[in-house]
């Protein structure tokens, strides 16, 4: 026989319970994640160290110490008029393994351990083939963002990607990312 007291025992108990599941859903949306930009194959991403003079001179309104180096980066795609654009070099590297041109396709194909990633295709290219589940989305320049988990417990997810360049480079979003519309 259930009393007052017992029941509120046994709700203090159901809370308890439900309160680990939300420490355990808080931890992965908070958990780590990777996002890999893909350039066009004959694409290079131009820079070059310049001083503090030069960069003074390309952006008068800023200030520059004439004395200290700065990167000078050119972009891949152009900033709206009034238009900002944030820039975090993390790091570049160039893996011929990992990402390569193969007949009229690019192919990006690694195992990935960290539990959430991204890949943002080229402007201009289609996916061919994706060998995990993923969600596409289209980011507003254009460019397809494939995202996808890592479920498995601690080892790597072998992800391989292929794509190839659309005979005309679809419309900007406006408004942001949105679910792609797959039309064939």
């Amino acid at each position: 026989m259930l009393t007052n007291r017992s029941c509120k025992k046994l709700l203090g108990g159901l809370a308890i319970i439900a309160s680990g599941g939300v420490v355990w859903a808080q931890y992965i949306s908070a958990d780590t994640y990777t996002r890999y930009e893909l350039l066009a194959p004959e694409t290079h991403l131009k820079f070059e160290v310049v001083s503090g003079t030069q960069a003074k001179a390309d952006s008068p309104a800023e200030n520059f110490s004439p004395t200290a180096k700065y990167i000078k980066v050119y972009l891949t795609h152009p900033i709206p008029e009034r238009g900002e654009y944030r820039l975090a070099i993390i790091k570049t590297y160039k893996d011929d393994k990992s990402y390569y041109s193969e007949g009229d396709q690019i192919v990006f194909k690694r195992p990935l351990s960290i539990p959430r990633n991204s890949v943002v295709l080229p402007l201009g290219y289609e996916i061919v083939s994706c060998s995990v589940a993923t969600q596409v989305l289209r980011e507003a320049d254009g460019r397809l963002k494939l995202a996808f988990v890592n479920a498995g417990s601690g080892g790597s997810l072998e992800v391989a990607i292929r794509a190839k360049k659309l005979k005309s480079v679809p419309p900007a979003v406006v408004g942001g990312s949105s679910l792609l519309e797959v039309e064939r």
